[in-house]
């Protein structure tokens, strides 16, 4: 009797093991990526960018363009090349009315770093440097703005704009407690679970609500975002099988807005498919134009959805090949005739 409860016991232990390892697998495989937990607590918008695979495939080779110089001299001092080096990066949108009227971002990028240079370039520009959890904070004059840096980990570094520093101190506190189990902002709890599974690149904002997509597009007379989708959450995902496939699903207070969002996009459309006819009458490239083809737009209720697919050729020609227009030096002013001497 006793040797039957112990096997019962045991037996009941082994299955309260196996389903805690279940749950925690399950929920690992069902949360965000890395990155985009360690981001700070935001309600405007998140993006997520999962750079290796397109790597992988070839897609995000050297171009010959020439880099900003700016950029060049961080190549050069840090050894740290985007195209090269970066895996993964997720920025959290602080829209203007939580960011004192302006957009601003808070970032984790992953990668493969020298920490040793990264370090030395970071201290070399901040203004001042703050410790913070034992990890350094450098903060850096940039364009009237105030930079924060802190390089996390060995393959982790985090930037953020904000004014206030509790979001590089919260992106800290994050990474310090990696062992308690976080699904990351709110608005990325609320919508992960629609991001298309296996997606390489996807964003989840509420468009309008924060102050997001208002800037007007250029050429027209309605708001380039904010019109099309203004009071929506949108939730964008980006998937790559040789072809890009582009889904973009809008979620509307109800059906009225939903009808709305859905017939923007159709005269949006039709505008720029017209205006695209008029000045190549020939048809123009036919990557684009399979690309606006491919275009379909469908309510279901109170949702909209958009789905498209970029041909490879589209994608190579975005991702690879340098611009086909040559800067040429300006041609030299003529000279002066020569003044005739009198006689």
């Amino acid at each position: 009797m006793l040797r039957g409860r112990r096997k019962l016991l045991i037996a009941a232990v082994v299955i309260l093991v196996g389903a805690v390892i279940g749950l925690a697998i399950w929920r690992l495989k069902n949360a965000p990526p890395d990155a985009v937990r360690l981001l700070p607590e935001v309600e405007d918008g998140v993006l997520y960018l999962n750079l290796k695979p397109l790597r992988t495939a070839g897609l995000l080779k050297k171009t010959t363009t020439p880099r900003e110089p700016e950029y060049e001299q961080f190549v050069r001092e840090t050894g740290f090349e985007f195209e090269r080096d970066l895996d993964q990066a997720a920025f959290a949108v602080h829209g203007p009315a939580s960011a004192g009227g302006q957009t601003r971002y808070s970032e984790i990028f992953v990668g493969r770093f020298d920490g040793t240079r990264a370090e030395a370039y970071f201290k070399k520009l901040a203004g001042s440097v703050e410790s913070y959890r034992e990890a350094t904070i450098y903060a850096i004059p940039h364009e009237g703005r105030t930079v924060r840096v802190v390089i996390l980990g060995v393959d982790h570094v985090a930037v953020s704009n904000l004014e206030n520093p509790a979001a590089i101190h919260e992106i800290v506190d994050h990474y310090r407690s990696a062992a308690v189990p976080r699904s990351g902002p709110a608005v990325v709890r609320e919508h992960y679970r629609d991001v298309l599974l296996g997606s390489l690149a996807w964003f989840i904002g509420n468009v309008g609500r924060s102050g997001l997509g208002q800037m007007p597009a250029q050429g027209l007379d309605i708001p380039m975002i904010g019109g099309l989708l203004g009071g929506s959450t949108v939730v964008t995902s980006v998937r790559y099988t040789g072809s890009v496939h582009l889904r973009m699903e809008a979620f509307t207070p109800g059906e009225p807005q939903a009808r709305n969002i859905a017939a923007n996009f159709q005269v949006f459309l039709g505008m720029f498919t017209g205006v695209e006819s008029s000045v190549k009458p020939n048809g123009g490239d036919p990557d684009v134009k399979a690309f606006f083809d491919s275009i379909r737009v469908v309510q279901n209720d109170d949702r909209v959805v958009l789905t498209a697919t970029l041909p490879p050729g589209f994608v190579r020609k975005v991702l690879t090949e340098p611009p086909t227009e040559q800067m040429t030096a300006p041609a030299p002013a003529p000279k002066p005739a020569p003044k005739r001497k009198r006689k």
